[in-house]
């Protein structure tokens, strides 16, 4: 399948192995509806349950123009020989068509044959080679079993099976061996229902059909059928004479009864066939036998006596020796050379040569009178004679002989004016019904894999099923090729055999009226994700020539189908599908831990992506990341201009991977990490270091690659999927990352890791575990430096709580516009509850498999300390209001400590990356013995109102040692500076079609002038994203701006807005609104 391969850190790459095209350079020509004649398209077919086709019965489809009332087409049933072939050689037997499968190796018995008891040798036997490879082709036949004659002919099915008929005493065998494609029938004679005569393509008498109680076979292109069939109906015949039973007394044959032996076979004429029987098209002479007339029995000849008939030691299905009988009368020439032994007059023979002669010329006469009439026709036919030719004249001919002109127009392959592939009736089943190519004009059709769709042909004329080859090609990619999955081929047919293979390509037909053929038609559950074309190839039974080919001239796009058991991303429980695949509307949340907010989001190689990566404030050359209202306009611009798109963070990146692995079918949920660790060395803790007056380090003195850093929060993907390639139960949802943030197998990308995986601490899995496990539960270490110790740094702090406080997604069918009440904790599907023995086993157990990690965590941490700090958290400030950095001491020794500290306050980029100091102080005071105190720093608004970067976070860091015990203790906390939201408001009650009037309006917070303003909102059914560029606005002023919009969709609906200044950005607001249905 294709996944998320994603490489720098500030750019987004998605869906490798997703095979699009442009449309304006390499989409094929639109073809004019007009072309295909007056002639409306069919109707849709009756949809049948997706994952249950309907196997039969009546298939009805409305509509003027096509009415199909389908028979039933029952699955062919396999051939009593199939399953009692043992082929030596099945390595070489491969199925050239469904329809023709190859013989089956089996064990079973082989059918009851015939022993031949004669003194005479055939005059007409077949040569010891043909008989040498009879027995070679079948080698599970008895060895004396001879070849009574062979028969170059054809085994017709999907295609034509050239090769020789065998026909033996007990056995029609079939042998065909095309470019390396064997194909082997044994038919046992006593499993025969029926011979007839059969007439290729409805004119030409060369073929005979063979039919058993499950299967009918038909052997075409003999030079002789009724040679052929006279003698596989005596040798059926002979098969099928009643037997007497063992229980009947029988009385002994008389003289005239002779064994049947193989040259008997041959020379009995005691049978006419009667020539008019070639004038039949189908089973004219064909003979049906009953099962309960086939009762074989045993005849035994004892001394040359008469034989003796009695009942076979085996039941009669698995008889091994039986002898059959049959009494010879005399036939015509026996009588005539009786004549001749008892003397014929000479007169007599003269009289007899006369009235031959007699007949003869009669008959010559006749058929002297026969062409002269056919003569006169042809000089008086209107296409012949120009001097009678006129225009109704040719009328009345063309309508007196329009079922022959039909009949020889058979002849040529089908031409192919239009196919339909119903665009809006498939996608309701498919549930692709709200993507907007559907709706187009023209529509095009947007289709799950595995699931069943209805398509209609029409074709210049009627479609024959006895003759007519018509064959459905899907191909995906550039080079498309049947082994790797990218070309499917399949014939149309009315058999169901296709639904047992959900791996390949399967096409039914539903019905045929007139012109019109209307087929279902499955993709295999493993087909790749894209777009597809179709080609249509039609031919004729036997035609040697080319097909005739129809190219679609619009792209088909299939893709995944979690509601199907079968494929990789199937969810069981498809409510959750409402959420994860169907909802357009999202939440992200974003912020520090204490004041994250959601967000609501629209979701309709190392340096190439969609949209790029800023995270330093200036977004003048492009969209500042707060002003996306969604992902359509960012995918929108991209398509557009074929360029990345300007600018995006983590959180941008992964609602734009939401919308992306949704449309694909991907079930996929937005995760927010408050607090998230990036861990640069892989050594599940995040390292700050402080030198010996206690001031923080810029650089990692262990890690020459880079430092590592504490996320306010960061945000990524779950994905559904199996993991085939993983142990049982690491299924399901799996982290990726749109934002990777370190290199893996050389490439910036992170992901699919397990969450199974993440929350076990099974680093050892495929892919990124060790990083996601960092991310979520990683230890914050502190270090300051110490030159008695061998790594020249002693752990002064480990704080096992700070790393990811909270883990949040949306929840499933509920949204609130205004409030936090569709939020839903996760972080127990990521690690156990902070603090608790299996949280810390599992992280251990990340440890020990990660060599840099078992390092840091084997440095001994700091003793037991006599002094405790307690720094007071702030959730959340309005902004325009003073806060302060509180830290609580308390010293529980009965001594008087002496205590050094440093507090500060400063704004940061949501990313860790310091922006400005607001405020610091630093200083020494005594603490008494088991006295309290408190510092505190105190920061007014004009502090840091000037000073606040975009989403207004601010950091608070407070760092203090004790002089007398050389205890360091550190700490800090984020909270984000809050701004007003915008007021959405559409006035009235909303209609589908009617114009309607939004207003946004919120109240500037500062006491500045705000520039370069602008405006942004969007909602799907309401309205695509629309941007208005706004005035300056001034301090503390109230904005207020009015817009139309038209709905195009009824029911409740969502629609979010935006504001963005050079001063001020992250204003958003929400409203959800009731659109009337059009009146």
């Amino acid at each position: 399948m294709g996944e998320v391969q994603l490489k720098e850190p500030i750019m987004l790459c998605f869906v490798q192995g997703f095979y699009t095209k442009d449309d304006s350079k390499s989409r094929r020509n639109k073809r004019s509806a007009g072309s295909i004649g007056a002639r409306s398209a069919p109707s849709t077919p009756v949809q049948a349950a997706p994952d249950a086709p309907q196997a039969g019965g009546q298939q009805s489809i409305s509509g003027s123009q096509l009415t199909v009332a389908g028979a039933s087409y029952p699955p062919p049933p396999r051939s009593p020989s199939h399953a009692a072939l043992k082929c030596n050689d099945s390595h070489l037997s491969k199925p050239l068509s469904r329809s023709t499968p190859s013989m089956a190796a089996g064990g079973a018995q082989t059918p009851a044959k015939v022993s031949r008891s004669s003194s005479r040798s055939s005059p007409t036997s077949t040569s010891s080679a043909r008989q040498k490879k009879f027995h070679r082709h079948f080698t599970q036949v008895a060895e004396d079993e001879r070849v009574l004659n062979y028969y170059s002919c054809a085994l017709v099915g999907d295609i034509l099976l050239q090769g020789h008929l065998y026909i033996t005493p007990n056995y029609f065998a079939f042998y065909s061996n095309v470019f390396g494609y064997v194909t082997k029938l044994l038919i046992p004679t006593v499993s025969v229902l029926k011979i007839s005569k059969e007439k290729t393509a409805r004119i030409i008498p060369n073929a005979v059909a063979v039919a058993t109680e499950e299967e009918r076979h038909v052997f075409c292109s003999l030079l002789s059928r009724d040679s052929t069939y006279k003698l596989m109906k005596q040798v059926w015949d002979a098969a099928m004479e009643p037997r007497a039973t063992a229980d009947d007394e029988l009385p002994a044959l008389d003289t005239d009864t002779k064994l049947l032996t193989p040259e008997t076979l041959l020379v009995d004429d005691s049978e006419e066939v009667n020539a008019e029987e070639d004038e039949s098209s189908m089973s004219e002479s064909g003979t049906d036998l009953t099962a309960a007339s086939r009762s074989p029995t045993a005849c035994t000849e004892i001394d040359g006596t008469s034989p003796i008939i009695t009942r076979p030691s085996l039941p009669p299905a698995r008889l091994e020796t039986v002898m059959l009988t049959k009494t010879l009368t005399p036939s015509k020439s026996d009588r005539l050379g009786s004549l001749f032994t008892n003397g014929l007059k000479p007169g007599m023979v003269i009289a007899i040569l006369v009235a031959l002669l007699a007949v003869l010329y009669v008959s010559a006469a006749l058929m002297m009178m026969r062409i002269d009439r056919l003569h006169t026709a042809y000089l008086n036919h209107p296409l012949v004679s120009p001097e009678r030719f006129t225009q109704d004249r040719l009328l009345h001919y063309l309508n007196t002989n329009l079922d022959q002109i039909v009949k020889m127009s058979f002849e040529e392959p089908l031409i192919v004016e239009a196919v339909y592939l119903y665009e809006k009736e498939n996608a309701e089943t498919h549930r692709t019904f709200n993507f907007e190519m559907v709706h187009q004009d023209p529509a095009i059709p947007v289709l799950r894999r595995g699931q069943a769709f209805h398509m209609a042909l029409r074709f210049n004329r009627e479609y024959v099923d006895e003759t007519d080859i018509v064959r459905l090609l899907f191909s995906f990619g550039p080079n498309p090729n049947v082994l790797r999955g990218t070309r499917g081929v399949n014939t149309v047919t009315s058999r169901e055999t296709y639904l047992t293979d959900l791996e390949a390509w399967g096409v039914r037909m539903i019905g045929a009226q007139d012109g019109d053929l209307s087929v279902e038609v499955r993709s295999p559950i493993d087909s790749p994700v894209g777009v597809w074309q179709l080609n249509v190839e039609t031919n004729t039974l036997g035609r040697r020539q080319a097909p005739n080919t129809y190219s679609y001239d619009k792209d088909i796009y299939l893709l995944f189908n979690p509601w199907l058991k079968e494929d990789l991303v199937y969810m069981e429980d498809d409510q959750l599908l409402d959420e994860y695949i169907l909802n357009d509307v999202g939440k992200i949340w974003v912020g520090p831990w204490g004041s994250s907010r959601g967000r609501e989001w629209i979701n309709s190689n190392d340096d190439k992506g969609v949209i790029t990566g800023r995270w330093d404030g200036d977004y003048s050359d492009g969209t500042a990341p707060s002003g996306w209202t969604g992902s359509v306009p960012i995918l929108e611009q991209f398509w557009e201009t074929g360029n990345e798109v300007k600018y995006g963070q983590c959180w941008v990146f992964a609602g734009v991977v939401t919308t992306v692995c949704r449309a694909l079918g991907i079930p996929s949920r937005v995760v927010s990490n408050l607090v998230s660790a990036h861990d640069a060395n892989a050594s599940l803790s995040v390292d700050r270091y402080y030198d010996l007056n206690n001031e923080e380090l810029e650089y990692d003195p262990n890690n020459p690659m880079g430092e590592d850093s504490i996320w306010n929060y960061h945000v990524w993907n779950d994905v559904w999927m199996a993991r085939p390639d993983l142990p049982k139960g690491y299924g399901g949802w799996q982290a990726i990352d749109a934002t990777p943030q370190e290199h893996s197998d050389n490439f910036y990308q992170c992901g699919p890791a397990s969450v199974e995986a993440v929350k076990e601490g099974a680093v050892g899995y495929n892919y990124d575990v060790t990083f996601m496990v960092a991310s979520v539960n990683a230890d914050l270490m502190r270090w300051k430096e110490d030159p008695e110790s061998d790594l020249g740094y002693s752990k002064i702090d480990c704080n096992k709580y700070h790393i990811g406080r909270m883990i949040l997604t949306k929840a499933p069918w509920i949204f609130d516009p205004n409030g936090d009440k569709d939020r839903q904790d996760i972080t127990s599907v990521y690690k156990a509850k902070e603090g608790t023995e299996v949280e810390r086993l599992t992280l251990y157990r990340a440890v020990r498999s990660t060599e840099m990690a078992k390092r840091f965590y084997s440095m001994p941490s700091p003793g037991k300390e006599d002094v405790e700090f307690d720094l007071i958290e702030l959730e959340r400030v309005n902004i325009g209001e003073p806060f302060a950095v509180t830290v609580n001491i308390k010293n529980k020794s009965d001594e008087t400590r002496t205590i050094q500290a440093i507090l500060s306050a400063g704004s940061v980029y949501y990313t860790g990356v310091k922006a400005n100091l607001v405020k610091r102080a630093s200083g020494d005071f005594v603490l008494q013995p088991n006295a309290v105190e408190q510092l505190r720093l105190s920061v007014t608004v004009n502090d840091y109102l000037d000073k606040l970067v975009e989403y207004c976070i601010m950091k608070l860091y407070c760092i203090a040692t004790v002089k007398e015990t050389r205890q360091t203790w550190a700490d800090e906390d984020d909270f984000q500076v809050l701004k007003p939201n915008i007021d959405v408001k559409i006035e009235g009650e909303p209609a589908v079609g009617k114009p309607s009037t939004i207003t946004l309006s919120f109240k500037n917070p500062l006491k500045r002038i705000l520039t370069n303003c602008q405006f942004n909102y969007a909602g799907p059914g309401l309205s695509r994203n629309k941007t208005l560029a706004f005035r300056d606005v001034g301090p503390e002023e109230n904005v207020y701006v009015e817009h139309q919009l038209v709905p195009q969709k009824s029911g409740e609906q969502k629609i979010i807005a935006t504001f963005t200044s050079k001063e001020l950005v992250d204003i958003t607001g929400c409203a959800t609104v009731d659109v009337l249905d059009a009146e």
